[in-house]
């Protein structure tokens, strides 16, 4: 589904590719019959060659259908659980990146809660309690069932979305995808690019 949305967005790429592939074959083996040229390309087709190049030059970035880092609900260590948890539930968040100087130190999410329930048997979340205080869970590789990736800002859509299917197929649930300048963990993000973004801009 998705690889047709793209193809109704951008057009049909690959077909306009293999359309070119072709001439250029003949061209290649079997340039002339007698004195004249067996095909030549149309100034349609050439326009069509240059339009295609500038769709690929020009690709749209995956920041740009995700959300700038102006725009990001994240929280730091010593912030409070509870608050949070209410602001995720009033706006329908499902993930908090929890940040240190602007780069991802760990994830809050539903799921967190539960690795704390099992970990710790019984758990509360008071108005005292700050992330800090449940730490342990909040790592990226402590989130068992999901996975984050780290991406550059040169990331395309089409790129992104590459990643969600290719991850699907493995049964790997990619929970959020973070840029970064160079796609490095190191580095401050610049945004948040999930699942959803890219299939609602596709």
């Amino acid at each position: 589904m998705a690889h047709q949305n793209q193809q109704s967005r951008y057009g049909n790429i690959s077909a306009e590719l293999n359309y070119c592939r072709e001439v250029r074959n003949l061209l290649s083996h079997n340039p002339k019959l007698k004195e004249g040229y067996l095909v030549k390309p149309s100034d349609a087709m050439l326009e069509t060659l240059r339009s295609t190049i500038s769709r690929i030059e020009n690709a749209p970035l995956a920041l740009n259908a995700g959300i700038g880092i102006g725009k990001v609900f994240w929280r730091e260590m010593e912030d409070g659980v509870r608050p949070a948890m209410i602001e995720m539930v009033e706006k329908s968040y499902t993930h908090v990146p929890i940040l240190d100087d602007g780069r991802v130190v760990g994830v809050f999410s539903e799921n967190t809660l539960l690795s704390c329930l099992i970990a710790e048997e019984i758990f509360e979340i008071s108005d005292d309690t700050r992330f800090s205080d449940i730490g342990g869970h909040l790592p990226l590789e402590a989130h068992t069932s999901e996975s984050f990736r780290f991406v550059s800002k040169l990331t395309t859509v089409g790129d992104a979305a590459s990643l969600f299917s290719s991850a699907q197929r493995k049964a790997d649930r990619i929970g959020m995808m973070f840029v970064t300048e160079d796609g490095r963990p190191s580095q401050r993000i610049l945004g948040i690019v999930t699942p959803w973004d890219i299939s609602a801009y596709l």
